[in-house]
């Protein structure tokens, strides 16, 4: 999957477990995180609460093996902007990840601003 994302033009930073990817998220603040569940030594729903309760400006995309609707229901209502099912539709992700990445602004000082050069 890090490969793919690499590919499509997302940088990718890999953690090993829970703590790790507060660590990281917090150090680094990414657009969007990919957080699986079942994270080793920290459940995945322990981190997305430590995001959350930081303030970290970080949109989270919940990535669980579970088909269980109460977990993904509560990872929406602990702040989740979304809950994918493995294994991960790319199609689907790639279109959630740009959704929810930040959109250009446009600089409203130039945007009425024509260019008259020669042709």
């Amino acid at each position: 999957m890090a490969i793919w994302l690499e590919h499509i033009g997302h940088p990718v930073r890999i953690v090993r477990n829970g703590a790790d990817a507060i660590r990281v998220i917090e150090r680094h603040e990414p657009p969007v995180v990919l957080l699986d569940l079942g994270l080793p030594g920290m459940h995945g729903l322990k981190v997305l609460h430590e995001i959350r309760m930081r303030g970290l400006a970080t949109e989270v995309i919940v990535v669980t093996a579970t088909s269980s609707h109460g977990t993904a229901a509560h990872a929406m209502a602990m702040g989740a902007n979304a809950v994918l099912r493995k294994p991960v539709d790319r199609a689907q992700l790639r279109d959630l990840i740009d959704d929810l990445l930040p959109q250009p602004r446009v600089d409203s000082l130039h945007a009425g601003t024509r260019w008259e050069g020669r042709s």
